[in-house]
């Protein structure tokens, strides 16, 4: 039986995401599409992949997912070879409803002030912008942890995908590490910013100049994408030859 290659991420990694020039997703259910994003070139290679990945995914989403599949994974199966992790923005940890909310933390849904407001809820809850990021990031890093705990001999590539990793030194323990493929594509820094696409959230609940710094990072970034179509065909995600390369890449570098 073939060796697992286990990838986790939002759309960035998921099946059937890799973009063409048209800026329409390849329909990877479809057996005739030439398919070049991350699957297809370890499959290639001869490995099972089992993809985590789905769109507008958290990091602790598709981590769990990942996590509950490797700890029940049965014993009979081929080892995990590798582990490809695709980074997004850490503010997808946000429930999209007012009054705010953070998942895993107790704020209570009857307030209705700005989260930025230095009132207390309660010890540890985090009350502004940069200490919901560290919350954030320190949730999902848990996953990480316990998935390495899990699996202490299996490699990792680890990729800042749709967002730069956070803490780029906290993941030099990576087999691999690419801190901003986005940038790399590019050609250019591309500024990092963690709430793309929860612009509504920020809008009800932070302070006006959080507001108009994070709409700014957005369009800023917006405008970079529109200008390099030809890289990102729906100013979001990289065409298929991005992911292919990608995948050669990794497969070089560890000699699958």
């Amino acid at each position: 039986m073939s060796e697992t290659i286990l990838i986790i991420g939002d759309s960035w990694a998921a099946t059937g995401h890799s973009m063409p020039s048209s800026g329409n997703p390849v329909n990877t259910l479809n057996p005739s599409e030439d398919l070049y994003n991350l699957d297809i070139n370890f499959q290639l290679k001869g490995y099972e992949v089992v993809n985590k990945s789905w769109w507008g995914a958290a990091n602790s989403d598709t981590l769990a997912s990942s996590l509950l599949y490797l700890k029940y994974r049965p014993n009979t199966l081929p080892k995990i070879k590798l582990i490809v992790f695709l980074f997004t923005e850490l503010l997808r940890e946000i429930d999209f409803k007012w009054p705010p909310n953070i998942r895993f933390l107790p704020i209570p849904k009857n307030r209705s002030i700005p989260i930025s407001k230095k009132e207390k809820y309660g010890e540890g809850v985090p009350l502004t912008f940069e200490e919901i990021l560290e919350v954030s990031y320190q949730y999902q890093k848990k996953y990480v942890d316990a998935i390495r705990e899990l699996c202490p001999d299996v490699p990792w590539a680890v990729i800042g995908g749709h967002a730069p990793l956070y803490k780029p030194e906290d993941w030099q323990w990576a087999d691999f590490v690419k801190e901003d493929w986005k940038s790399e594509l590019a050609g250019q820094k591309v500024p990092a910013c963690h709430s793309l696409g929860i612009e509504d959230w920020i809008e009800s609940a932070f302070d006006l100049d959080i507001r108009e710094r994070e709409l700014k990072l957005k369009l800023e970034i917006l405008n970079i994408m529109e200008r390099l179509r030809h890289i990102f065909p729906d100013s979001i995600h990289p065409n298929i030859t991005y992911h292919d390369g990608l995948a050669k890449e990794i497969i070089n570098h560890f000699d699958l």
